[in-house]
């Protein structure tokens, strides 16, 4: 059975939100009138439809939750995580993953009413990154978009441009439109989108990509 989220809106943009076996994440409190809204998706649901529709793949999870998540621990780059927490305070649904191999984290319906769509939530204002470890490391531009391909295969098709590199990290850039599929047939985003491979201390490779949807594409670059 799926998770119910239940969530108060409140006209001035601030959230009180409660989570089944969870605990509350609340706004300053306002003397405005509440609308009661009903998400019906769960977190699985939405890092699968995030994952298929901009990553392009899914990924094996052995654990999922919703708000709460320490986003300075999913082992994004910085710059990332600065980008991502930005974002949170005013995502109408939030889900995480872990991975055996990293992590993913997805925001939706950002700045903006959620609904009973994932898809439609996504394509309007979505941000998704994930964080994996555990590869060969890369010698030359050539090999590290390549991870990039292997950790999100979806963004290939918007056409990567190498935006930064040195020894031991590539930053790559994208950006264009993306079909999503919705409750109400197939729409068309924009979306942006970065990717970082570098080689920590120990030799240890890790590939990062962070996509913008819709209204927050520009969040990204």
């Amino acid at each position: 059975m799926q998770r119910r989220v239940e969530r108060w809106v409140v006209a001035a943009g601030l959230v009180l939100a409660t989570a089944t076996g969870g605990t509350v994440t609340a706004a300053p409190a306002t003397d405005v009138a509440r609308q009661r809204v009903v998400v019906q998706y769960d977190a699985s649901t939405l890092l699968d439809k995030f994952s298929q529709q901009v990553f392009g793949r899914m990924y094996v999870y052995t654990d999922t939750g919703g708000r709460g998540v320490a986003v300075n621990s999913a082992g994004l780059p910085r710059d990332y995580e600065v980008i991502v927490q930005q974002q949170y305070r005013a995502a109408g649904t939030v889900a995480w993953g872990s991975l055996t191999d990293g992590f993913e984290i997805v925001l939706a319906a950002v700045g903006q009413r959620p609904s009973n769509d994932a898809g439609a939530d996504i394509a309007a204002a979505g941000v998704g990154a994930v964080a994996l470890t555990g590869f060969g490391r890369p010698t030359t531009e050539a090999e590290a978009l390549a991870l990039v391909a292997s950790a999100a295969p979806g963004l290939t098709g918007l056409g990567w441009t190498l935006v930064e590199a040195s020894s031991d990290a590539w930053v790559f850039h994208a950006a264009g439109p993306k079909s999503f599929s919705t409750a109400r047939g197939t729409v068309t985003a924009t979306v942006k989108a970065s990717a970082t491979v570098w080689v920590n201390r120990q030799g240890e490779t890790s590939v990062a990509v962070l996509a913008g949807s819709g209204d927050t594409a520009d969040a990204v670059f």
